[in-house]
């Protein structure tokens, strides 16, 4: 959730002496208005039309001059009759959202007054205070500060919807997931027909139930939380079909929920929306690799011809994981040694791509030895060290199985015994591991997607 995005939803349209900058857009519309103005000089609807034709000048050039002529006129209108509440919101709007562009608080706050007469008039006007949240977004990703000014907006009128929008989306960003829920179904009450709130309510049910996971690195979700978690990103998408986001994290929650299925259909449906987006196609050849769809999987990876080294390590982490699912050692190896040239270079990657690159050495005759040899910037856990330790064959399978304190880790120590079990030849023994894997059912790992295509295929 990009949180300077949502200053957008202030600055919807806006567009320097008044007629000093006359001839700065040379636009058959504002020339009209310019010369009836000559000859009404106190129609102040003339000088509100000027404003708005700036208005959209400035949309099309994102030219600050344009912008601040709006602003201009605007005040030329309210100048000359302060009384009239439709002047007066036009004036507050272009003069606000001028003073935001100028990061000017001196002549925000000049519009105090303003607001608040709008309000007694029962405009839902933006409150100041909004506005200041979202000077210090553009400056700064101050959390504490835009948070304080997005309090004092709600205060300053609790009616208007993009405060709630904003709020949670800022505690979602700053990690403070049940903030961000109770303030998106607050936002939610006020209006039910906004998708923003759905989705952001479905983001932090998994920030939580993520937090939580940490301290047992095991997926916590169960079915009530599924469910949950599911039916608001469905009624996110439902009221914004372009909502891509909600479409990604939708699939997410079914490919943890084993419905491998319907993420690929989701993920296919917003291909056909966005057939030139590559996110989406890259993020389908994963769903299809789930789904163990792997010719289809291998037909979109061929249409990926990256310049990024970054983003051709990805299709090669893809390619490696289709051929180690299809049994085709060598392929998979000379994919996975792309792979790990490029974490090697760039300090990046986890325990488990050496480690799959370790089995595949011994798939193709070789040995474990690569696992001696790991780069210092791998920062490996206790179960890391045990996983190492028996795939060198420095403790047995009963002791890894011992020390498996979750589901998760369980899954793990399951699996790789039976890989190690297929690579010396006991495939009894691979067989009744790789099922072990699959009644534990965690199914967003891996482990249970590859174990469960081996078995189909025993």
């Amino acid at each position: 959730m990009a949180l300077k995005s949502f200053i957008v939803f202030i600055i919807i349209s806006l567009n320097s002496s008044l007629f000093a900058f006359w001839e700065l857009v040379e636009n058959p519309k504002i020339r009209d208005i310019k010369k009836l103005i000559e000859k009404e000089p106190q129609n102040v609807e003339l000088y509100l039309k000027l404003a708005k034709e700036y208005d959209n000048e400035y949309l099309k050039t994102k030219n600050i001059d344009h912008f601040e002529q709006a602003y201009l006129f605007s005040k030329k209108a309210y100048e000359l009759n302060p009384m009239n509440i439709n002047v007066v919101n036009h004036y507050y709007f272009y003069g606000t959202n001028y003073a935001l562009f100028k990061k000017d608080y001196i002549l925000l706050d000049s519009f105090s007054d303003i607001f608040n007469i709008l309000i007694n008039s029962n405009i839902n006007a933006v409150p100041l205070s909004y506005i200041k949240a979202s000077m210090i977004a553009y400056n700064e990703m101050n959390y504490k500060r835009i948070i304080g000014h997005l309090k004092d907006a709600m205060k300053e009128n609790k009616n208007y919807l993009a405060i709630y929008d904003y709020l949670s989306t800022v505690y979602y960003d700053s990690k403070k997931y049940a903030l961000s829920l109770q303030i998106s179904k607050m936002g939610e009450r006020l209006n039910p027909n906004y998708f923003g709130f759905y989705k952001i309510q479905a983001l932090s049910m998994m920030g939580i139930i993520r937090e939580r996971e940490k301290k047992n690195q095991c997926p916590l979700f169960n079915d009530e939380d599924n469910n949950k978690i599911v039916s608001l990103f469905k009624k996110a998408i439902q009221l914004n079909p372009q909502d891509l986001l909600s479409k990604e994290e939708l699939t997410t929650m079914y490919n943890r929920m084993g419905k491998n299925r319907l993420a690929v259909f989701v993920m296919e449906q917003a291909l056909k929306q966005n057939p030139k987006n590559e996110y989406i196609k890259f993020q389908l050849v994963k769903n299809y690799i789930e789904n163990l769809q792997l010719e289809k999987a291998k037909e979109l990876l061929s249409e990926f011809s990256p310049k990024e080294e970054f983003k051709q390590n990805s299709i090669n982490y893809e390619y490696t994981i289709v051929y180690i699912l299809e049994k085709k050692w060598e392929a998979a190896y000379t994919y996975a040694k792309k792979n790990k040239q490029f974490i090697d270079k760039e300090k990046v990657g986890t325990f488990y791509t050496y480690l799959k690159f370790a089995l595949l050495e011994k798939a193709l005759g070789g040995s474990y030895n690569s696992l001696n040899k790991l780069p210092d910037h791998l920062k490996l856990t206790d179960w890391h060290i045990f996983l190492k330790k028996y795939i060198l064959d420095d403790i047995d399978e009963e002791t890894l199985v011992k020390e498996a304190s979750n589901k998760c880790k369980k899954s793990e120590a399951y699996f790789y015994i039976g890989y190690k079990s297929m690579f010396d030849g006991d495939l009894d023994k691979a067989k009744k591991y790789f099922e072990n894997v699959v009644d534990l059912k965690v199914y967003s790992y891996q482990e249970y997607i590859i174990s469960k295509h081996y078995l189909s295929k025993w």
